[in-house]
């Protein structure tokens, strides 16, 4: 079955050195790319998520956002991206709407996830919030494990 998950890794497998993804200063390859998304994915596996479970999102346009919808095509997730200049009153609705068992955000939208009684509830259980580390310029990543999801 050809899903989007397949086709990146079509993508990686045709010509892993080609540049995949440009976002200010960063310039990823297919193969490196890769390797980000998969450290995710586990770290989903980490978390206790399973296919299936949903996942909210609350950040900026930037890679990163990227790096986070196909960790969740190739786990088998659901992803809910929200606004980032979301309340916590509106990030409460949406995200017991999508029943997120998970929240990933980033700095500039701390605040509002920290009101968030649904984020608190989804960070709780087998679940977590992640948060993306970033420096003072902004750029940041995700630490996690190197565990490859799917053979190339």
């Amino acid at each position: 079955m050809l899903d989007l998950g397949t086709t990146f890794l079509a993508a990686v497998a045709r010509d892993g050195n080609a540049i995949a993804i440009v976002d200010g200063d960063a310039r990823l390859s297919y193969r490196e790319w890769y390797g980000k998304i998969t450290a995710l994915v586990c770290a989903f596996d980490e978390l206790g998520l399973r296919p299936g479970d949903h996942v909210g999102t609350v950040l900026q346009n930037r890679w990163e956002a990227a790096t986070v919808h196909w960790a969740c095509q190739l786990a088998g997730l659901i992803i809910t991206p929200l606004n980032w200049r979301f309340s916590s009153d509106e990030l409460d609705f949406c995200l017991a709407d999508a029943k997120a068992r998970a929240v990933i955000y980033e700095g500039v939208s701390s605040s509002s996830v920290a009101g968030s009684s649904e984020a608190r509830t989804a960070g709780s259980s087998s679940s977590q919030a992640l948060r993306r580390k970033t420096n003072s310029s902004g750029a940041g990543s995700w630490s996690f494990c190197t565990r490859r999801v799917r053979p190339l």
